[in-house]
């Protein structure tokens, strides 16, 4: 009689999984392949990018990637899998540069880092 029960568990466990996926109930995607390309478009030097998992509040340096000139672009490549979503943070010239809405690295291959001197504000831009 209890395995019954937990297999109609199951069961009902199992329909409610193909309802919210049906329903498109967002999920935590993971992916192999994260890597991007960074660009620096602004008027300083980017000394160092970071990356958080979307919603985190712990940081983790891009290692190898230090003193990024004006124009200069460089590759941030993962050596393991991990969530699509990230969060972004570049140091331009000792000050920090934070873009917490996160970025799809499952579609986003390309971010560009702008500097509007009308604004004086950092943008970032992705494709």
């Amino acid at each position: 009689m209890g395995m019954a029960v937990m297999n109609r568990r199951g069961v009902w466990f199992a329909v409610v999984l193909l309802c919210a996926g049906w329903l498109g109930i967002p999920s935590r995607s993971y992916a192999y392949s994260r890597n991007f390309t960074i660009f620096n478009d602004t008027t300083g030097v980017i000394n160092s990018v970071w990356t958080s998992a979307f919603g985190d509040k712990y940081w983790h340096r891009v290692t190898g990637l230090a003193n990024l000139a004006p124009g200069q672009q460089s590759s941030v490549t993962f050596n393991r899998p991990g969530p699509c979503i990230i969060q972004l943070r570049v140091t331009i010239d000792g000050v920090n540069h934070d873009w917490t809405n996160g970025f799809n690295l499952c579609s986003v291959s390309h971010i560009t880092i702008y500097y509007n001197t009308s604004t004086r504000n950092f943008t970032a831009r992705y494709h």
